[in-house]
């Protein structure tokens, strides 16, 4: 079993549209972004869930599962 420190989210997912957007999603409504293909990645907090699923068509639009809802 691996341990993560208090206040630490655990990345789910990552996925990425093209060559330089990507993002990745994980626990405590964590998501972040990345214009430039990885090199650097912005944090970004949606509520306090966990998401479980997401799914981007560009940076601008995009959905986010969470338990019970979806978040567009």
């Amino acid at each position: 079993m691996k341990s993560t420190p208090t206040g630490t989210a655990v990345l789910l997912n990552i996925d990425f549209v093209d060559s330089k957007f990507g993002y990745a999603t994980g626990t405590g409504g964590t998501v972040l972004f990345t214009h430039d293909g990885g090199t650097t990645w912005e944090r970004r907090k949606i509520g306090t869930d966990s998401i479980l699923q997401a799914s981007f068509s560009d940076q601008d639009h995009g959905l986010l599962r969470i338990f019970g809802s979806i978040l567009v």
